[in-house]
């Protein structure tokens, strides 16, 4: 599964000044993803990886707000939603693409 709008867009030009990788660890993965792509508005590429078995977080997505405390509350509210076991929350440190527009 992979909820990705296909479109590029200047994050900073809408307010987007902060992103993180959200990677959840819970017992119901496939579900997890699901709600999270369909209740989660500021999450991006959502993700379903196939298991590895040393790696528990098959499920990520990527988080975009104005600044952390959006990005923190949206992760939090990712963990409700899914029942998470654990999660890792990894901040960008730099805009790689920026300003690119389609």
């Amino acid at each position: 599964m992979i909820k990705d709008y296909g479109a590029t867009l200047n994050g900073e030009k809408v307010g987007i000044k902060e992103n993180a990788m959200l990677l959840i660890n819970t017992d119901n993965v496939e579900d997890s993803c699901v709600q999270i792509a369909e209740k989660l508005y500021e999450a991006t590429h959502v993700v379903l990886r196939e298991s590895n078995k040393p790696w528990d977080y098959l499920c990520y997505c990527m988080l975009h707000g104005k600044d952390k405390s959006v990005i923190r509350d949206a992760a939090k509210n990712a963990i409700q939603i899914t029942n998470a076991k654990s999660y890792m929350l990894l901040y960008s440190l730099e805009n790689l693409k920026p300003g690119i527009v389609m």
